[in-house]
């Protein structure tokens, strides 16, 4: 029993430490501590739907397909979405997230982080972006 035991703690202190261990992977995602996907129905993600102008020159369009919503940045391959709250949304491959603030007049704030790809392969760099919206 207590090889056991000895045997348990060493593999949990390899875990830890390995855990700790920088990874030199490009295909990083954007760290989220987001909590579970909120139902969002179709008819509230409408009043997300639309370009967005971003403050880098760059667009984020929102768009939906029956249930699914997605999120592309000009010139970045879309990328489905779900909502964690509203307003906010996590792309289920995490390498993109977003809060979008609508004021009474349609008005958007707010700004979206990704992990931008790089050549036609789609490989992806390894730090993410973040963009604020344009201000009007």
């Amino acid at each position: 029993m207590r090889h056991l035991l000895l045997v348990l703690a060493g593999g949990a202190i390899a875990l830890g430490a390995s855990a700790q261990t920088p990874s030199s992977d490009i295909n990083s995602s954007i760290p989220v501590t987001a909590p579970k996907a909120q139902k969002m129905w179709p008819e509230q993600f409408d009043d997300y739907k639309r370009v967005y102008d971003l403050s880098n020159g760059q667009s984020l369009v929102l768009t939906g397909q029956g249930t699914a919503m997605y999120a592309q940045i000009s010139g970045e391959s879309r990328h489905r979405i779900n909502a964690t709250a509203l307003g906010t949304f996590v792309a289920t491959d995490r390498r993109m997230s977003m809060h979008i603030d609508l004021d009474p007049g349609g008005e958007a704030s707010g700004f979206v982080s990704y992990v931008p790809e790089r050549g036609a392969n789609l490989a992806y760099q390894a730090e993410p972006v973040t963009v604020r919206f344009a201000g009007r």
